[in-house]
């Protein structure tokens, strides 16, 4: 179920992005940046010591066994073999929340929407909360002018809560 919520919270922000894009401006995440090409995130993921790597046509899976000490998840997607969006998780605590909203918060400023939702699963209810973050190319702050969306996303389902950040490149100008 945990998976099925990120990859629904992660597609949301990718088709935002995804259809918004004409050319991208480099995101910068750990070792990753936009533009990078599959093989390039493959030989970066090999030398990090995941416990499984999946490799699809259009995207790449690296995560730790859950109950590792790591336990770390990312998720790429590429575009014309050109990474176009990363999506990270992290331990789920409201600190850990608190922390990257108030980090996002002063790297972005304000969040550009957020967006709460309950979603009903076999489990029971899942409330999912999601705040937007725009990275302007240049004043002044226009919709043609981001270059990058930041979607920062707590799912808060029992027992398998979630929190996760996807960076995903934007548009630019000519």
């Amino acid at each position: 179920m945990k998976k099925i919520l990120l990859v629904i919270s992660f597609c949301l922000v990718a088709s935002i992005a995804i259809s918004l894009a004409s050319k991208v401006q480099a995101f910068e995440v750990d070792w990753f940046r936009s533009g990078m090409t599959k093989e390039e995130v493959e030989k970066q993921l090999k030398g990090m010591g995941f416990n499984k790597i999946d490799i699809e046509e259009r995207s790449i899976l690296a995560r730790d066994i859950p109950d590792t000490a790591t336990s770390r998840f990312y998720q790429f997607v590429f575009k014309n073999d050109k990474l176009i969006s990363l999506h990270k998780s992290f331990p789920h605590s409201v600190n850990n929340f608190i922390f990257l909203f108030d980090k996002l918060t002063s790297l972005y400023g304000k969040p550009v929407s957020s967006t709460p939702h309950i979603l009903l699963s076999s489990t029971g209810e899942i409330r999912l909360i999601r705040f937007n973050f725009f990275k302007y190319l240049s004043e002044p702050n226009t919709f043609n002018s981001v270059t990058e969306v930041i979607a920062l996303s707590l799912v808060g389902e029992s027992p398998n809560p979630s929190l996760s950040v996807t960076y995903q490149a934007g548009p630019l100008n000519d």
